[in-house]
């Protein structure tokens, strides 16, 4: 009976063992070959980086003028930082308000804001990095490159709903924020 069950016992830990084997081959092995996709979109505003910044950084303000990005928050309340938690609502062009709890990679003032989200805690699974790049052009004015990288395995299942409803999202807010910051600027 002992040599039964340590027989069994045996097996199931061998049976457990090449599953874990099988699995991280496969991770391995997978995650050089993950999805990725990319939507860049660019819009000149007649304004300078610095009043297209606070536009840009006035979350509580977003409400008023945004249809795409509703709402960014910090998780704690507390002013944005590098690695802070973000609370991020958006509401594509023909689907329901979705809400992302990113965290903040880059707040470089009058340059650059980006933050990355993922599912469950995985970046394996899906990810997005979505980035405001703001460029001083030679006149004076700034350059605004509105974008984000997708990623993971669950992206081929997703991109056709995310192609077809982002670029126009990304490029109403794109819209929404050259009215802002030109009007603070004068412009209009």
């Amino acid at each position: 009976m002992k040599t039964l069950i340590r027989t069994a016992h045996n097996t199931r830990s061998r049976t457990m063992a090449y599953a874990l084997l099988l699995a991280s081959a496969l991770l391995t092995a997978s995650t050089s070959s993950i999805a990725q996709q990319h939507i860049a979109t660019h819009i000149k505003i007649q304004a300078e980086p610095h009043a297209v910044w606070a536009v840009l950084t006035q979350f509580k303000k977003y409400p008023n003028w945004s249809a795409f990005i509703e709402t960014i928050n910090t998780i704690d309340g507390q002013p944005p930082q590098v690695g802070s938690q973000l609370s991020v609502s958006i509401a594509p062009p023909t689907e329901g308000v979705m809400v992302f709890t990113p965290e903040l990679l880059k707040y470089d003032v009058n340059k650059e804001l980006r933050w990355r989200g993922n599912v469950a805690g995985m970046d394996i699974l899906f990810a997005g990095e979505h980035y405001f790049k703001l460029t001083k052009t030679a006149d004076q004015h700034t350059l605004l490159t509105h974008g984000e990288v997708f990623s993971g395995w669950l992206l081929p299942l997703l991109w056709g709903s995310i192609s077809n409803n982002t670029p126009q999202g990304f490029n109403d807010f794109n819209k929404a924020i050259k009215q802002q910051a030109e009007l603070i600027s004068g412009v209009q």
